[in-house]
């Protein structure tokens, strides 16, 4: 478990994020092992693809996932969203990319189709507490993938997240990794 989220407090069979603090964070909507197992290789690469030509290193990425337990029994989008919180607040991310209407709804709080708003940045959802993370959501992968009118918007997205990381961070170094506690500036 990652030191800075071992407080986290998640309850039995529940999957915290996994990669570095480095200021950029991906939310899926469901449990991590999704971005390497159940994504599949063919949405992994294509993702990992786009962060690239951005200029991103796939490596620089915290992944994280909005419902933290997978299947018949995992929780809802509201009973996942405090955690998901906590997380947030833990690794203070700078930038994130939301995958999918519902990841991007439980993040940023606005309710329109997901084609209204996505490749802009917005400001997470006031239940957060963290004010300093700009929010980009674009379709998942596999939407991408299965709707060939979705895969432009979807490359210009991840790609635009990627290059706002770069310019923030041009050496690829990480900015210094701040712990808060859970409700600390408010």
């Amino acid at each position: 478990m990652s030191p800075a989220l071992d407080a986290l407090g998640l309850p039995d069979g529940w999957q915290e994020g996994v990669g570095p603090h480095m200021g950029a964070m991906v939310v899926v909507l469901q449990p991590p092992s999704v971005l390497t197992h159940q994504m599949g290789a063919t949405e992994w690469r294509l993702l990992a693809d786009q962060l690239y030509l951005g200029g991103m290193d796939v490596a620089a990425l915290y992944a994280t996932a909005l419902v933290k337990k997978p299947g018949d029994d995992a929780p809802t989008v509201e009973e996942s969203v405090p955690y998901l919180a906590q997380e947030i607040q833990r690794v203070v991310p700078r930038y994130i990319l939301a995958l999918g209407q519902e990841v991007y709804t439980a993040l940023t709080g606005l309710q329109s189709e997901l084609a209204l708003y996505r490749g802009i940045w917005q400001r997470l959802a006031d239940r957060y507490d963290w004010d300093e993370a700009l929010v980009i959501g674009t379709w998942t992968p596999a939407e991408a993938l299965e709707n060939p009118a979705r895969m432009s918007p979807f490359r210009r997205d991840v790609r635009e997240f990627a290059r706002v990381w770069k310019s923030k961070f041009p050496d690829g170094a990480p900015p210094p990794l701040v712990q808060r506690t859970f409700g600390e500036g408010s």
